[in-house]
């Protein structure tokens, strides 16, 4: 996939970093989604023990095998939805700007942006026994622009990833001192020479 024409990178911008979620959160997935998966598998061999004459029957049967076929349709549904919000959950920290790509089901993408420099906080979030020990959690963008709040969920190294950010922001802010005297509402000019009374 070609970050830069995902993101429409700018001629001075360069793309610093790439994050996604944790791939231990599409195995936790993966493995609940087999077990979800094996139901039908083992729905037949419980009847093939139990009560071998709904096997046998003209109707039983053949209604069975339809919803066992419409449940694992669904089920593969279900993997495609779940592995697409995965793949496409996507953050770019780039010398410029954050931006936030989100899959939200199959029909439903959410994208953010917001200029670097606008961070003014950055913090982290890991709760629990594996994130603890796996080294991932959530990191949380505070800003001043119109999106007050940018969370990146479930990402590696969040504490590395947090000094980072707040590095290129100040790295950044450098080449935005007028845009920030502007938005604080101070003057550009210099204050008037006083008057001798």
């Amino acid at each position: 996939m070609n970050i830069a024409k995902l993101i429409h990178q700018k001629p001075y911008e360069t793309q610093v970093m790439e994050l996604r979620r944790h791939s231990l959160l599409l195995v936790k997935r993966v493995l609940a989604w087999l077990v979800l998966a094996a139901i039908p598998f083992g729905l037949y061999f419980f009847l093939r023990g139990n009560f071998p004459e709904i096997l046998r029957h003209p109707v039983g049967f053949p209604t069975l095998v339809l919803a066992f076929g419409a449940y694992e349709l669904s089920m593969w549904l279900v993997f495609f939805t779940m592995f697409l919000d995965y793949e496409l959950d996507l953050w770019v920290v780039t010398n410029d700007r954050l931006v936030s790509m989100e899959q939200h089901g199959l029909f439903a993408r959410t994208v953010a942006e917001l200029d670097i420099w606008r961070v003014q906080d950055v913090t982290t979030d890991v709760r629990g026994v594996f994130p603890t020990f796996l080294n991932y959690g959530n990191v949380y963008v505070q800003s001043a622009g119109a999106t007050a709040r940018f969370a990146l969920e479930d990402v590696p190294n969040p504490d590395a990833v947090r000094k980072f950010i707040l590095e290129m922001a100040d790295v950044d802010r450098k080449f935005h001192r007028d845009d920030i005297v502007v938005e604080h509402g101070a003057a550009t000019s210099p204050p008037p020479p006083a008057v001798a009374v």
